[in-house]
């Protein structure tokens, strides 16, 4: 964007003030600078290098040698090479930071489990603000949550239409379907995960704050590790 500001002004330079010359600027420590000369007064001297503007002091100068406007041409279309290869390295530079981020969205990652009487818990948290204690359960369809923990979320349940689900001890018990906003196990976010709503509290129930089930590990490639305590979550693409 520079670089087009910097090119245009020198477009402009050339259309208003008749034909130009790709100038070199001798400074007097040696060094020299190819470019356009867009102004020069007493005090500095204004150069178009192609990627942008400088202004050099004029007492600095030793002289400018000033180029026929075959070389201003040329210098031109040099300018245009490197606008161009510019774009084209940060086009690969931004797919190469794209191919980097899906890979790191992508890669398997390692979650810690704890195991209690033969279950295992995962630390969940749920729209983004509470957090909870879910049995994990790959024989319940959605993720299971109880009364408590909807009252926390702030779920309005409406008790029209209720529905049998299948409770981790194979009780049969009636809930309420809603949909939450995430469902995140360290940092592995789902959005807009189909659970439900235990209507009653359930005696003897051993899964804390509900059921981790399918709507959510269907999500990913899972895979469970009960001697090391360890579930591995993979995103699906």
């Amino acid at each position: 964007m520079r670089f087009e500001r910097a090119l245009a002004a020198a477009l402009f330079f050339l259309a208003a003030a008749g034909p130009a010359e790709a100038d070199t600027i001798h400074f007097k420590n040696g060094h020299t600078l190819e470019g356009i000369v867009l102004s020069e007064d007493d005090k500095e001297v204004q150069l178009d290098l192609g990627q942008g503007k400088a202004r050099f002091k004029k007492d600095t100068i030793r002289r400018i040698e000033r180029s026929d406007e075959a070389e201003t041409q040329g210098l031109l279309q040099s300018f245009e090479k490197e606008k161009a290869a510019a774009a084209q390295a940060e086009a690969a530079a931004a797919e190469a930071r794209r191919k980097k981020e899906e890979a790191k969205e992508y890669a398997p990652k390692k979650i810690d489990v704890q195991t209690k009487d033969g279950g295992i818990f995962v630390k969940v948290r749920l729209n983004g603000k509470e957090d909870a204690t879910m049995l994990l359960d790959t024989g319940a369809s959605n993720v299971l949550l109880t009364r408590k923990m909807a009252d926390r979320l702030g779920i309005q349940i409406r008790k029209s239409n209720p529905f049998l689900v299948e409770v981790a001890d194979g009780r049969k018990v009636k809930a309420m379907p809603v949909t939450l906003k995430s469902v995140e196990v360290q940092g592995m976010t789902a959005k807009n995960v189909d659970a439900a709503v235990l209507l009653k509290a359930q005696s003897g129930a051993n899964y804390r704050d509900g059921l981790l089930g399918m709507s959510y590990l269907g999500r990913y490639t899972f895979k469970i590790d009960r001697k090391n305590s360890e579930l591995t979550l993979e995103k699906n693409k």
